[in-house]
């Protein structure tokens, strides 16, 4: 399993947003969530206003590691524009926090996912960087699913850093 890995710093970005909520985050309905914020997004014409500095994220805002009753996921799109959007039904907008961020790259199926956070954290475990305690951790995704084979996808996992 090979992750490449950098320190980064971010600057607060506006997203429209879907929540999903559940009691596990692989057996969300990803999919669904994607499906909402592209209606949303094509009905106000933010595709096509989106520039390249465009994320497609999903942001993990509870530790399944901790005993929680309800899980909860931010299936996001960030961009300048979405400064002139507003809410609308079950679409929020958010500020997704700035900050220092340990990033490491993945290359390969989401189903793998998992195990890549389990390496994640060993590492963090064992080096000189510290995760943060709040903030929430987040994936970027660098390509379109739809397009890309599943062993070419990239993701980039997000860690808040103290």
């Amino acid at each position: 399993m090979e992750l490449q890995e950098r320190i980064e710093t971010r600057k607060d970005v506006q997203a429209v947003y879907y929540r999903l909520t559940g009691n596990d985050y692989p057996m969300m309905n990803y999919g669904m969530a994607w499906e909402k914020i592209m209606e949303y997004a094509k009905n106000q014409n933010v595709l096509n206003k989106c520039g390249a500095e465009a994320e497609y994220i999903n942001m993990y805002l509870d530790d399944p590691t901790v005993d929680n009753e309800v899980l909860r996921c931010d299936v996001c799109i960030a961009d300048p524009i979405i400064n002139t959007l507003k809410p609308m039904c079950d679409i929020g907008i958010k500020t997704i926090k700035g900050g220092k961020f340990i990033v490491f790259l993945l290359k390969g199926a989401y189903s793998q996912l998992s195990d890549y956070y389990t390496e994640i954290y060993k590492r963090l475990g064992h080096g000189d960087v510290k995760p943060k305690i709040e903030g929430p951790v987040f994936e970027k995704y660098l390509n379109d699913p739809s397009t890309t084979p599943t062993d070419e996808l990239l993701t980039e996992i997000w860690i808040p850093i103290e």
